[in-house]
């Protein structure tokens, strides 16, 4: 269905370059007295002769056809002269997509889209609204388009949305791109479970990102802040979004960022930073994603180096041409980076190698000045520093209390064994035992006779 309506797109701009119709398969719409406003539109039909696609674009046309065929799902309204929207058609019910872009549209009344005959509205799957100049949208704006999948405003001059989706439970990618967005409602995208995409790119703002309205998209997986006047990143700020893949944050005003900028994206893919102001990126500000980030974009910002342990290098796509790099030993890993991915790295320093490419230096030539590390040396921080140094004294640690241990065991052994010893019986002689003894004491203390 996708190729269906995009064929007809495509077929009614070329009509335009001699073109023939037939050749297209694209024939003048049905005629009789419900498809008179159809006169400007062309149709495109099946193989079975129903029409499933009307186009009705750059037409004298200031309202929307009472009637199209009751077959068409895709309905093409663009470059006319629209102005408003009233009420959707009650026939319009079967149509899945609509685009009605570059139509002047400023305003949309409320239910709009709603069915008076139904429950629900019109069953469209994508709207396109894209280049008309809508100011505001309210809760009951897009009411009945409880099917809605993909929502495009592009290019348009909304400041305020005032719980305008609430009723889009099927949403899965809106596009805000290029509007007057100042701030957002707290709760603007709460209840769309379904949320996969968002685009908020070239809105203004200035106060920063309004991350408690993002804090409700744990499905979204693609999120566009690109070109939003935003200066400042805060810790913890994507804490919620623990499905997003992609993030863009190019052409801000970005300077600084801190360990806890990303906390919370462990499942992201695509980080594209280019074009900021960043001159500092704290070692640990990649490490929720250190084990599934595949690109990382960096071009054209003020980055001097970056540390080899905060990213797995060696398997990421990562672009960082147009930055004043020092080409100390700690940016040795770019070399592999810049020769896989063909970027021109230039270094700014030191003095003896300003202006030479970081892959025409040999790899003895990554030194520190400070404290004379090479490429080797300089693998000896981080992590390794923590294994080389920090696991050797804990050893040591652990045999000193060992050691200490095993004497204090000893000793209350020792102290054990004394307490334990047994006195032996005294000796006591018998009755004969003790005459014997008697007399022989009288013989001894008896005087000698002398002859």
């Amino acid at each position: 269905m996708i190729m269906l309506h995009r064929t007809l797109y495509l077929a009614i701009l070329t009509l335009g370059v001699a073109v023939p119709s037939h050749a297209l398969n694209l024939q003048p719409c049905p005629t009789g007295e419900d498809y008179r406003q159809l006169s400007e539109c062309l149709c495109l039909p099946d193989d079975r002769g129903d029409v499933i696609g009307v186009g009705c674009m750059n037409t004298t046309m200031t309202s929307l056809p009472n009637h199209i065929p009751r077959y068409a799902s895709i309905f093409y309204f663009d470059d006319n002269r629209l102005g408003s929207i009233i009420k959707i058609p009650a026939n319009y019910h079967h149509l899945e997509y609509m685009y009605m872009r570059n139509n002047g549209i400023q305003k949309i009344e409320k239910l709009a889209f709603k069915s008076p005959e139904e429950d629900h509205g019109v069953h469209l799957h994508e709207l396109d609204l894209s280049n008309n100049t809508i100011q505001r949208l309210f809760q009951e704006t897009l009411t009945g388009l409880d099917r809605l999948e993909n929502l495009t405003l592009y290019g348009n001059q909304i400041y305020e949305l005032q719980n305008a989706f609430a009723d889009l439970k099927s949403l899965r990618l809106i596009d805000l791109r290029n509007n007057k967005l100042r701030r957002l409602e707290d709760n603007i995208f709460a209840n769309l479970p379904n949320l996969t995409d968002v685009a908020l790119e070239m809105n203004n703002f200035q106060g920063g990102i309004p991350y408690k309205a993002l804090s409700v998209l744990k499905q979204t997986q693609m999120l566009n802040l690109r070109s939003c006047s935003i200066a400042q990143l805060h810790d913890d700020g994507f804490l919620y979004l623990q499905s997003l893949q992609q993030l863009h944050l190019q052409h801000n005003d970005i300077e600084y960022i801190t360990n806890n900028s990303f906390n919370g994206l462990m499942q992201l893919t695509m980080l594209d930073l280019s074009y900021n102001s960043i001159h500092t990126i704290e070692t640990g500000a990649f490490q929720y994603f250190y084990d599934t980030i595949k690109e990382v974009n960096l071009r054209g910002n003020q980055i001097i180096g970056l540390h080899p342990s905060m990213l797995p290098w060696e398997r990421i796509n990562v672009m960082m041409e147009g930055n004043p790099l020092e080409c100390d030993c700690e940016l040795a890993w770019a070399q592999l980076a810049a020769s896989r991915s063909g970027e021109l790295l230039i270094c700014t320093g030191p003095e003896q190698l300003i202006n030479r490419t970081v892959t025409s230096l040999h790899p003895n030539e990554f030194v520190c000045e400070n404290d004379n590390r090479t490429p080797t040396t300089a693998g000896l921080t981080g992590i390794t520093l923590i294994l080389v140094i920090v696991l050797p004294i804990a050893l040591i640690i652990i045999i000193v209390i060992l050691s200490v241990v095993c004497c204090i065991v000893k000793k209350r052994k020792a102290k054990s064994r004394k307490r334990s010893v047994k006195y032996s019986a005294v000796y006591k002689p018998t009755t004969e035992e003790k005459a014997q003894m008697s007399k022989t004491q009288v013989k001894k203390q008896m005087p000698k006779t002398e002859l």
